[in-house]
C-alpha cells in the first residue's frame, strides 16, 4: 500500500487538502483531511475506507528524527452546529511509514473542528492538538 502514502504525501502538499503540522519538542505531528473520493478505489477498499462525496478522512502522522513513529491518537471532531462526533482510528503500518487515519460524514458543506489527543511513546501527557478544516 506504498501507493497510498504516496498519496497522502501529494494531497499534503496540494491545494485539494489543508495541511498542518505542530511541533513538540523532538516530534512534528503533521496533520490533514481531504474527501475520500481522492482515494483511489482499491486502495479504499485496502483499508476499509468508503468513498463518497460526504466521507472526509483525517490523516495524522507523527515524525520524530525524519522517521514516522507509532503513537496513540483519539479525537472528536465537532461541525458548525456543534454537533460532537468521537473518531475511530486505524493505524496503517507500512515500511518507512506509520499514520492514523479516521473518517467523519459531513452532510453538506462545513467547518469541522477537529480536537486530537496525541500519546508521545516518551510523555506521560498526551499533547492536544485543534485542526480546523472547511470543506
Amino acid at each position: 500500500m506504498k501507493q497510498f502514502l504516496i498519496i497522502l504525501l501529494g494531497l499534503a502538499f496540494s491545494s485539494l487538502a489543508q495541511a498542518d503540522r505542530q511541533a513538540s519538542g523532538e516530534y512534528d505531528v503533521h496533520y490533514t483531511a481531504f474527501s475520500s473520493l481522492l482515494i483511489p478505489a482499491e486502495v479504499a477498499q485496502a483499508h476499509d475506507i468508503v468513498r463518497s462525496q460526504s466521507r472526509l478522512v483525517l490523516n495524522v502522522s507523527v515524525v520524530k528524527e525524519g522517521r514516522s513513529i507509532p503513537v496513540g491518537v483519539t479525537g472528536q471532531v465537532s461541525n458548525l452546529l456543534n454537533q460532537l462526533t468521537q473518531l475511530e482510528f486505524i493505524e496503517v503500518v507500512e515500511p518507512g511509514a506509520v499514520y492514523y487515519l479516521a473518517t467523519t460524514i459531513t452532510a453538506e458543506r462545513d467547518t469541522l473542528r477537529y480536537q486530537l489527543q496525541i500519546q508521545l511513546p516518551d510523555q506521560a501527557e498526551p499533547i492536544a492538538v485543534r485542526y480546523t478544516y472547511t470543506y
